[in-house]
Parts: structure tokens; sequence; C-alpha cells
């Protein structure tokens, strides 16, 4: 966990560490930077969140496409070359995009949309419509992913960057150790596609809280930037 948190700053063009200090104490540094950066916390509690999600998805949708929707293997196949074909066209998206760092408020809105499409999927499981799903999910994903990273890079100062970036990949890791206890349960009680269903209810709730705690965030800093 300390080699997590000092991550790598040279590599992702963070300062070095100082001269005379040791892993932990820089781990340490980063540690402390990260918990009193509401930004930073949003983004951590997001990004456990989604990896949570993604992770649910993978599983359940082995049996809700064999077993459900009833494509079978070349069907789900089909499914994920949709998902990299969204992903395409989301990169190409990002490039006729206005420029500009996005607000924390918008990244927390665009990872919570990620759980919309399948939550419509798992509602309606037939081939064209998880097809549609994933293909927006495709898109979803890549934008997301680069509105985080952008608003990350413009708002941790450069020494702390390459901490906070692998804090980010902790709590990506985090994400998944719940993942095993959650979808045996769910999936016995009510299927696959109802385990989808609750995970992604839950995600969109999770994500309006720390929406609205964004939303908050960016007021404030609205407020003392009129009355300063």
């Amino acid at each position: 966990m300390a080699y997590a948190a000092h991550g790598l700053p040279a590599a992702l063009g963070a300062a070095p560490p100082r001269q005379g200090s040791t892993l932990w104490a820089e781990a340490a540094e980063g540690m402390r930077f990260a918990v009193t950066s509401q930004t930073v916390v949003i983004i951590l509690v997001l990004s456990m969140l989604t990896s949570l999600f993604w992770r649910v998805v993978e599983i359940v949708m082995v049996p809700i496409s064999l077993e459900v929707a009833q494509i079978g293997a070349a069907g789900l196949g089909l499914l994920y070359t949709s998902l990299t074909l969204g992903g395409v066209v989301g990169v190409a998206m990002l490039g006729a995009l206005k420029k500009g760092i996005p607000s924390l408020p918008l990244v927390v809105l665009l990872n919570t949309l990620l759980a919309a499409p399948m939550l419509l999927g798992a509602t309606f499981p037939t081939f064209p419509m998880l097809l549609a799903v994933f293909f927006l999910s495709g898109i979803l994903f890549d934008i997301s992913g680069v509105a985080t990273q952008s608003l990350l890079q413009a708002t941790v100062p450069k020494p702390f960057l390459g901490r906070v970036f692998s804090l980010v990949n902790v709590s990506l890791a985090l994400g998944v150790l719940p993942v095993l206890a959650l979808v045996g349960p769910l999936s016995s009680a009510l299927g696959a596609a109802g385990a989808l269903q609750i995970t992604s209810l839950a995600v969109c709730g999770m994500g309006a809280v720390l929406y609205l705690a964004a939303k908050v965030k960016r007021q404030a800093e609205e407020k003392e930037e009129l009355s300063g």
C-alpha cells in the first residue's frame, strides 16, 4: 500500500522524492494530501464504485447472454466487439468536444451514467438492446476516463500527481474485493439480470450522492471567487 501511494511520480511528470526523504514519508505525505482534498476523495470513491460495477457486469453478463438473452458465446463476443467500437467512437468524439478542464460534477455525472445503459440492458435483455447498450457504454467509458484524468492533472499539484494516480489504481483494485461476496447472493435471489439491475440502481444512487457533494463544493468555490 505504501508503494502504491508513493506511485511513479517521475513517469507521470511529478517531482521526484526530496533528497533524504523515505518511501514511507513520501507515501504518508501523499495520503495526507489525498484525504484533505475533497476532489481527490470523491474521485477515489467514484473509482472504487465504477470498478465494482464493471466487475459485476463482467460476471453476470455471461449467464445473461447464455441463459436469458440466449445469444451464445458468439453473441457475447459480439457484445464486447460493440463495446470496443463504442470506445473508438468515444475517442473520436473527444477530439470534437470543446477543450477545457471538466468540472468535478461533470466527471461524477459521466462516471455514474455508465450504469444507466446497463440497467436498460438488464431490464430488456434482447440481443439488439444489449448491442446498443454495450456500444453506448464504450463511448461513455472512454469519455468519462479521459475527463477524470484531465481533472486530476489540472487540479492536483505536480509533486503529488504520481501518488494520486497510484491511489486511484488502488481504489480500482479495492472495488473488486466486495464483488464475489455481492454477486453470488444477489444472483441466487434475483437471477443474473436482477443482480445487474440492483447493482446499476445502487451505483446510480451512490453516484447521485457524490454528484450532490461535488455540486456543493463547486458552488462554494464559485461563491468564494465572487466574494474574492
